[in-house]
């Protein structure tokens, strides 16, 4: 159990890096990347937002709140790694 859901964790981590570095595109070659079951989440929770191409194709776009979530699993910036060090330290 706990092994899948770091297993999930990690694809989720991956799918969201990868939405907020494409943005947007074609719906199914997000799904081929991160599976239709992670799409239609990420639809539901509101990362993205699908929509139709003038060529019929169904497409994606990442929202804001996609973006927020992104700033979730970025790396730690310099001064959060030191004060996270300090913090660390200092027994907190």
């Amino acid at each position: 159990m706990v092994a899948k859901l770091i297993y999930n964790h990690m694809n989720r981590e991956y799918a969201i890096k990868l939405i907020h570095s494409e943005c947007s595109g074609i719906k199914d070659e997000l799904v081929s990347k991160i599976s239709s079951e992670m799409y239609d989440d990420f639809c539901l929770l509101g990362f993205i937002r699908q929509g139709v191409n003038g060529d019929g194709e169904r497409t994606w776009k990442m929202t804001e709140l996609g973006k927020r979530q992104f700033e979730f699993y970025r790396e730690p910036t310099l001064d959060e790694q030191k004060m996270g060090i300090y913090l660390a330290s200092i027994g907190f």
